[in-house]
């Protein structure tokens, strides 16, 4: 998606600030920050104002992130929201599954990647460093070989 349509999107926000920066870096229609805990939005409200983040581009959501679907994402940030055992493990294969079916290209960049390990192949590395590790997909399926 072009900057000008793109939705961002940070699971387990804290207090907004990677989602804000990359609303003054790359201006974009919205980013949607979804964070469990009403304080740690209250002070991402602030850093919001003092940054100069228009309202109208960034949609603050009170959720566990559990609760929240992804679709209509086209960027997605991440820092290991949820531990990956029991309802976790459950939690990535469902969101793995949401961003496999997407009609559209999604990047996701994953902090201490647990997600990865759920996605389908269709998801393509484009960088990786062992701490930060960026995704695209789901890329079109591969056509068959003859």
């Amino acid at each position: 998606a072009d900057a000008a349509s793109a939705v961002s999107c940070d699971l387990g926000a804290g207090n907004g600030l990677q989602g804000l920066l990359l609303q003054c870096l790359d201006p974009h229609a919205r980013t949607v920050q979804v964070e469990i805990s009403a304080e740690a939005v209250e002070i991402g409200r602030h850093l919001q104002a003092w940054l100069g983040v228009p309202a109208e581009r960034v949609e603050w959501v009170v959720s566990d992130v559990m609760d929240f679907s992804v679709a209509g994402i086209d960027f997605l940030y991440l820092y290991r929201p949820v531990r990956p055992v029991g309802p976790g493990e459950a939690y990535y294969k469902r969101l793995a599954a949401e961003l496999g079916a997407s009609d559209r290209e999604v990047v996701i960049f994953s902090i201490a990647d647990v997600l990865g390990s759920f996605l389908p192949d269709r998801f393509e590395v484009f960088y990786s460093d062992g701490h930060l590790t960026c995704r695209r997909g789901p890329l079109p399926p591969s056509p068959p070989s003859r």
